[in-house]
């Protein structure tokens, strides 16, 4: 005891390493996990489209819409068919967009890139970007022209709780 008495300076510094140990374990654990503040995410490049969590596509397309609407037999068939070609529509047009970044990438990491051509490039990607939007209304309105009067009430409700999320990628 009289040690520890003695050397209460000692004790102090002990619990403070181990206090900052035990900090620097959580942030090596939360590093390693992906875990990132939100401040920090918004500086991280955007992953592939595959990756990316449409809450509007994922919760149009999922079997839960299906549930929600209650949808007979013959509404389902059409829906999946609605979703093929959509998804078909969708792959053609990031495949486009993809495209379109390897030649401006090819075009900027040239000798000399020609600036035209980039800004060509990139008026090809907003048309694109407008094709995909305008799919994504068609497809809402199809699968809105599937339901009963009570369903698109509920469709309605859906379409206003996806469109009041907030974005995960716009700056906070």
């Amino acid at each position: 005891m009289d040690i520890f008495k003695q050397n209460k300076l000692l004790i102090w510094l002990i619990a403070i390493l181990i206090i900052l140990n035990l900090f620097s374990l959580a942030g090596i654990w939360i590093l390693k996990t992906g875990r990132l503040l939100p401040a920090q995410q918004k500086y991280l490049p955007l992953p592939p489209y595959s990756q990316i969590p449409h809450s509007t596509f994922d919760r149009l397309e999922s079997e839960g819409l299906i549930t929600e609407l209650n949808f007979n037999p013959e509404q389902i068939d059409r829906f999946k068919q609605i979703n093929k070609k959509w998804d078909k529509d969708m792959k053609i047009l990031m495949g486009n967009i993809h495209n379109i970044k390897k030649q401006i990438l090819k075009e900027v990491l040239s000798s000399e890139p020609d600036t035209t051509k980039i800004l060509n490039f990139l008026a090809g990607i907003g048309n694109s970007q407008y094709e995909i939007e305008k799919i994504i209304f068609m497809k809402q309105k199809e699968i809105k022209s599937l339901c009963t009067d009570e369903q698109k009430n509920q469709f309605d409700k859906i379409i206003k709780e996806i469109i009041e999320t907030p974005n995960p990628f716009s700056p906070q």
